[in-house]
């Protein structure tokens, strides 16, 4: 299943690949990463390569360094612990599109790619994550946010409350596949205007077989398009304009 909207409200998309062990990544690694992914892919964060008096070689990154990398609306972050491809929408009115879930993935595939050859293994995952955040902005007069989501969505109490703070749900499917639904208040900036709405984020997460983690995004993919084509309600399905392809 593909679910296209042409006024979906999404800000960002993300998929997570997270290390059964951490990485050591040490300078060689990350400058050797860094060339093989230019001129593609401009990397920042990159460390000062700067050696303490009489110390020839450094071995580890400094803890809770990384590296960050950038491709058009691209970002790619590499930490010992894990590595991530993420879209993010610009704050200034008019930013690019989503480049969709296949570029995502190939990204993320990649550079799991050039990793294994720079440290002459492929990394153990132990956990793929994909998750979608959107920000919703209930319209003027009697639209709730009750009124984009099915009545099940909800506990009762939440389903009949005036305000809704923030809820949050997280379980695991017959197939092992785990979902989160987060929906809280909040504020985003948007040029120079403060934006009041609600942050709506899906999450899945499964935890793969070694060599089975491209599978394994595919089957969370998969398995997010159709729990947020359930969750929504036939109005809202009609403002964002959804068009189902399976």
């Amino acid at each position: 299943m593909r679910l296209d909207f042409s006024n979906l409200p999404l800000i960002e998309a993300a998929i997570r690949f997270t290390f059964a062990e951490s990485l050591a990544l040490g300078f060689e690694t990350m400058f050797k990463l860094a060339e093989r992914v230019r001129p593609d892919y401009a990397a920042s964060d990159l460390p000062a390569r700067e050696l303490p008096p009489g110390q020839n070689v450094v071995n580890l990154m400094p803890v809770g360094s990384g590296m960050l990398f950038q491709k058009d609306a691209i970002r790619v972050t590499l930490q010992s612990d894990m590595l991530a491809s993420r879209w993010i929408r610009s704050r200034i009115p008019g930013g690019q599109d989503y480049v969709r879930y296949p570029t995502l993935k190939v990204t993320a595939e990649e550079f799991f790619k050039h990793l294994a050859a720079v440290c002459g293994a492929r990394p153990s995952v132990s956990v793929v994550n994909m998750v979608y955040v959107n920000f919703i902005r209930p319209e003027e007069g009697d639209i709730s946010i009750h009124d984009y989501f099915e009545a099940n969505v909800f506990p009762r109490r939440i389903s009949a409350a005036a305000r809704v703070y923030n809820v949050q749900e997280s379980w695991q499917e017959p197939d092992s596949v785990d979902l989160t639904l987060d929906l809280q208040e909040a504020t985003i900036k948007q040029g120079e205007q403060e934006l009041q709405g609600y942050r709506f984020a899906t999450a899945g997460g499964f935890r793969p077989r070694p060599g089975e983690e491209m599978a394994a995004i595919d089957l969370v993919h998969d398995r997010l398009q159709v729990f947020f084509n359930e969750l929504l309600t036939a109005r809202a399905k009609s403002w964002w304009a959804l068009q189902v392809n399976e």
